[in-house]
């Protein structure tokens, strides 16, 4: 892996490929765009110092194709991919076939991507940095009597979260014993369903969605750069960021901060 980025590949498109490349450009550093036909004339490629061709008519032929990427990565000359977020930020056999490549990753490590990626081994990765996640069970939820246990224990309302949810998607609240039985059979993985894809946590009703922006580098330097509050939600989806995160008390900035670098 190379230690100085000579060429940037910007594995992605529109205003978040924008960004990218004025950025590199501003630190000196050449980028590579890549774009479906409809983007031929977007300013991220006119920007960019070479662009290459994604032959296809949908996302995954085009910008969800690694295959594809990873060849043009190596036709570029390119020794280094930005995947800015969405697409392919998030997938971890990417971020190892970039790295397998002899390019530098800029992201989060494969490792990270698969034990983040799943909700569960998240609630355990925090588990063991000793952040505390809400009340919950850090299992797929195949037992019944193990979730009226937890339920008369924490009390309702229960959230049954799909582990790969995301966006606000695969979520559903229960508030009493027949809709968890409800639930339960509705999802029977006896019956040929998705229990296994589930977990549950105690549901913050009147709560206040909170997060860190901080980075490491590959040297072990880490910065928290702002706080940021998502709290602006429908149907459990943020529509509005704000940073730093308005009227937070120091004492819990600076906890947020210490779990952070965990």
């Amino acid at each position: 892996m190379p230690k100085n980025v000579n060429k940037l590949l910007v594995a992605n498109r529109g205003e978040i490929a924008l960004r990218v490349v004025r950025t590199a450009r501003e630190m000196g550093i050449p980028t590579v765009a890549v774009y479906a036909e409809q983007d031929r004339h977007a300013q991220y490629v006119q920007m960019a110092d070479d662009a290459y061709l994604l032959s296809g008519d949908t996302y995954k032929d085009t910008y969800l194709n690694e295959d594809l990427l990873i060849d043009i990565l190596q036709r570029s000359g390119a020794d280094a991919v930005h995947p800015g977020y969405g697409f392919l930020s998030e997938v971890a056999s990417f971020a190892q076939k970039v790295i397998d490549a002899g390019a530098a990753w800029v992201g989060p490590n494969p490792e990270a991507l698969v034990d983040l990626g799943d909700k569960i081994t998240a609630r355990r990765v925090a588990t063991f940095a000793k952040v505390p996640p809400v009340p919950g069970i850090s299992q797929s939820i195949s037992d019944m009597r193990l979730l009226l246990d937890f339920a008369h224990t924490h009390g309702y309302p229960l959230m049954l979260k799909r582990t790969d949810g995301g966006g606000g998607r695969g979520i559903t609240l229960v508030h009493n014993d027949d809709e968890l039985r409800g639930f339960y059979m509705n999802h029977d993985a006896l019956q040929g369903g998705d229990l296994n894809e589930y977990f549950v946590e105690r549901f913050i009703d009147k709560g206040r969605h909170v997060e860190t922006q901080c980075g490491r580098d590959s040297h072990g330097n880490f910065t928290v750069y702002s706080t940021r509050d998502c709290s602006v939600q429908r149907r459990n989806q943020k529509l509005v960021e704000e940073a730093p995160a308005p009227f937070l008390p120091f004492d819990v900035t600076d906890q947020l901060e210490t779990y952070s670098r965990r």
